[in-house]
């Protein structure tokens, strides 16, 4: 079986990264970041081994994998929009209308 591609980002993402509390923590040289300070470039310990390869921005990567799986898939949403057809006239009528031009699409 493959590994999705956002299930396999994250998986290779959290081999260096790890939630503790408010901070995420290099896994090797133990230094944390608060979400807070998601903005600024993560600082390694000088004799960190992943120092020159990790990403500097450890908060913002997580945020920008998980809001790849938040996300809805196509036919998800497709589904979706069919409910609010199907509903029709007993739903809104501009949401219907959106709903029929965007599966038009």
């Amino acid at each position: 079986m493959t590994m999705d591609k956002r299930d396999a980002d994250l998986e290779l993402h959290h081999r260096t990264w790890a939630i503790d509390g408010d901070l995420y923590r290099c896994r090797y040289c133990q230094r944390g970041c608060l979400a807070s300070k998601a903005g600024e470039k993560f600082i390694h310990a000088g004799d960190c081994t992943v120092k020159d390869t990790a990403c500097d921005y450890p908060w913002m990567a997580l945020a920008e994998m998980t809001a790849a799986v938040a996300r809805p898939h196509d036919e998800v949403e497709r589904q979706r929009l069919r409910a609010i057809i199907e509903n029709y006239p007993n739903g809104d009528p501009l949401e219907f209308n959106a709903a029929v031009r965007k599966i038009q699409q």
